[in-house]
């Protein structure tokens, strides 16, 4: 039996960041791969800034159409508000967190 497991990828309601923002969000594609894991930590490994962004664009692109990211965008996100992307980050990685203990528990 071939057990295909489906891309589980979870909405985060942006106005957790700031309340000017409630309502818009992004998706977490919380399931990734392993070899797209270990592309992650290779890029962490190299100090590879660039190939980090493309990384996060891919796993941030994963929900509904209309929420693809580029890594210009990104980078415009950088440049407007360090923290916020900092904080789309950890909520990346706390959101994978929550999905692998949801199924440890069940």
């Amino acid at each position: 039996m071939r057990l295909e497991i489906p891309k589980v990828v979870v909405r985060v309601d942006l106005g957790e960041y700031a309340p000017e923002l409630k309502g818009q969000a992004f998706y977490v594609w919380v399931n990734p791969t392993l070899d797209i894991l270990r592309k992650h930590n290779e890029l962490v490994k190299e100090n590879d800034g660039d190939g980090l962004n493309a990384w996060y664009a891919v796993i941030w692109s994963q929900g509904e159409n209309g929420t693809r990211w580029t890594v210009e965008e990104i980078l415009a996100l950088q440049e407007q508000d360090p923290a916020f992307l900092a904080w789309m980050i950890r909520e990346t990685w706390d959101r994978r967190s929550e999905h692998i203990a949801k199924k440890k528990r069940s």
